[in-house]
């Protein structure tokens, strides 16, 4: 070895020191304006021209029974509201076969809210007409439509508002203004009562501090008010101004959040933005705006005037686009990465690039009284008839799990999160470009495979069907792995990166390049190098990822001179039958 490299790592590996343990690094619509904002923005990228006219199921419901709101998707379920049954109805979203109804005895006379998902479970008020004043608050499995919990409420008389945010429920119940907090964890309610009521049936939006909420009542209390989550306590109001008429029955109006620093409404066809920084009305608008709530996203707002379909900058409201192209637009839909969806005569849901308003995709469909796009699939509700039709996602990964597991033990079975991966054919998942096996598609959100067999290192994991391709870089380590993470200069701290199993130990050995191939049983793996000094020793992590300091002297002789590392991870060192040797790493001082 060079008298350069003798040099470097007497300086290493009296310098080393061991850090903090490093760690690596769902399109669901679970409420009626898909999620706590009610901007109906779904985190997709969407395929247009995959769009199908062929509906993938349909369901018809019974009797006089109408959809009553857009399905809420959760747990592989589109689950909605029978109007005239009074009661929740679940299907199956891959089939569009009936999985549950509840309550399983229809009686005419309940009066159900709204329900809203999270964590895999349904909430939704509950009271009687007749049998009882007390209204009730019901967690149900969304799966199974189980009753898990259940709590009794005071009595109450107005129609309910529910919205999820974070570990919160919150809910409105009576015409005195009670608003309530509850813990998802214990359903615990906590109970405030206003100086002003809560009136009108406008949905609450919910951003990370506040509830927003339009009251529509008395017309010195019109406006928005805004309450602090935590506590309940109102923070503020702005007033509407004279004249205004907040009269009208859009069909579950909402206040829609908006990117930066704005609650948006539309008052029977008057935009209003309200300004939350100095609580004000920034502006209002009047151009022949439909009843429907307008959509925000990314600091552009989509509303329908009776010219067509308006883009508007948030901040100023100033006209971006119009499409006129669409005949009569009569509803908007969801908004995703990159498309806006609306239902345009005559008989077409179509998709618009949400940046130049171009015309991207179309299909023929049943006019939607209501839809929900989520789960790679926009379901439509006419009347007694849900419909579902597939839209093209290509697929997006958002977590691995496990990110790791020991090369020595063989192939490991692997849970891949993400969206799109219902929408296409030909689906596979490659690890280092490598086919993985025993592939199952569990939902459109997510699925399952086994990894292939690869030596000691980290790897690349690819997801791709006719819909397009996507990589998570470096998402999946074989260990025990090497890494040298930090950018290696002279003068500054140089971070080697172990990963493996904890309670396992180390052997961290350098040596001169070139890297070799050398068996050394019972060791797994191979040595890279014949001939090697030992740098460190550790005898036990106790984590999954262990990261090295190691101050490297400000010696410009120590520039450019190649070495290799490797490591050999096993427990206590002498477990021989279960060590092996991790991939080697060639560290080249700047």
């Amino acid at each position: 070895m060079s008298h350069s490299r003798r040099l470097l790592f007497s300086a290493l590996s009296a310098s080393m020191g061991l850090l903090a343990p490093g760690s690596p690094a769902q399109a669901e619509w679970p409420q009626v304006h898909a999620n706590p904002g009610n901007t109906r923005f779904v985190p997709a990228d969407l395929a247009p021209s995959s769009f199908s006219n062929q509906a993938v199921w349909e369901y018809v419901l019974s009797g006089s029974a109408t959809a009553f709101h857009p399905a809420i998707l959760a747990a592989d379920r589109a689950i909605f509201h029978e109007g005239a049954r009074r009661r929740l109805t679940a299907l199956d979203l891959a089939t569009g076969q009936l999985r549950w109804s509840w309550p399983a005895v229809y009686d005419e006379y309940n009066n159900l809210s709204i329900p809203v998902a999270a964590r895999g479970r349904i909430y939704v008020l509950l009271r009687h007409l007749f049998a009882s004043p007390q209204r009730r608050l019901f967690e149900l499995d969304a799966e199974s439509g189980v009753v898990l919990r259940e709590r009794v409420l005071p009595e109450g008389s107005s129609d309910p508002s529910l919205t999820v945010r974070g570990d919160a429920l919150f809910s409105t119940w009576d015409a005195q203004g009670a608003l309530t907090r509850w813990d998802l964890d214990t359903l615990t309610p906590i109970r405030f009562v206003f100086p002003v009521p809560l009136q009108g049936g406008a949905f609450f939006a919910a951003d990370s501090t506040h509830l927003y909420y339009q009251h529509q009542g008395q017309f010195e209390i019109q406006g928005l008010h805004a309450f602090d989550q935590q506590t309940l306590v109102r923070h503020f109001r702005i007033q509407a101004p004279p004249g205004l008429n907040f009269g009208g029955s859009a069909a579950y109006k909402s206040l829609v959040l908006g990117s930066s620093d704005s609650v948006f409404t539309n008052e029977n066809g008057i935009l209003i933005r309200y300004r939350l920084s100095d609580y004000s009305i920034a502006y209002m608008q009047a151009d022949g705006y439909a009843p429907d709530q307008p959509m925000a996203f990314d600091g552009r707002l989509y509303i329908i005037s009776r010219r067509g379909l308006n883009a508007l900058d948030e901040q100023t409201g100033q006209l971006l686009w119009r499409s006129t192209a669409l005949g009569d637009v009569t509803s908007l839909v969801a908004i995703t990465n990159d498309h806006v969806i609306v239902y345009g005569s005559p008989g077409r849901i179509v998709a618009l690039h949400r940046i130049t308003g171009a015309l991207a995709g179309s299909f023929l469909a049943p006019l939607p009284t209501y839809a929900s796009l989520g789960n790679g699939l926009l379901v439509l509700g006419v009347g007694a008839r849900y419909a579902a039709y597939r839209c093209g996602f290509p697929p997006r990964i958002s977590a691995i799990d496990p990110v790791r597991a020991p090369f020595r033990e063989g192939a490991a079975r692997v849970s891949i999160s993400g969206s799109g991966f219902g929408s296409g054919r030909n689906l596979e998942v490659r690890f280092g470009g490598v086919q993985a096996t025993e592939l199952e598609v569990v939902s459109d959100q997510l699925l399952r495979c086994r990894s292939p067999l690869l030596g000691p290192g980290v790897y690349d994991v690819e997801v791709g069907s006719s819909m397009g391709r996507t990589v998570l870089r470096r998402a999946f380590s074989s260990t025990p792995r090497l890494e040298l993470p930090s950018d290696p200069r002279i003068g500054a701290t140089l971070i080697i990166a172990l990963e493996g199993t904890p309670g396992h130990g180390t052997l961290l050995l350098y040596g001169a390049p070139p890297a070799l191939s050398i068996t050394t049983p019972p060791f797994a793996g191979t040595l890279a190098m014949s001939n090697f000094g030992v740098l460190s020793s550790i005898v036990s992590w106790p984590t999954a990822r262990l990261d090295l300091s190691v101050a490297v002297p400000n010696d410009p002789v120590l520039v450019g001179a190649p070495l290799l590392l490797q490591a050999l991870s096993g427990p206590f060192l002498f477990g021989f039958e279960t060590s092996a040797w991790t991939n080697s790493a060639t560290l080249v001082l700047r």
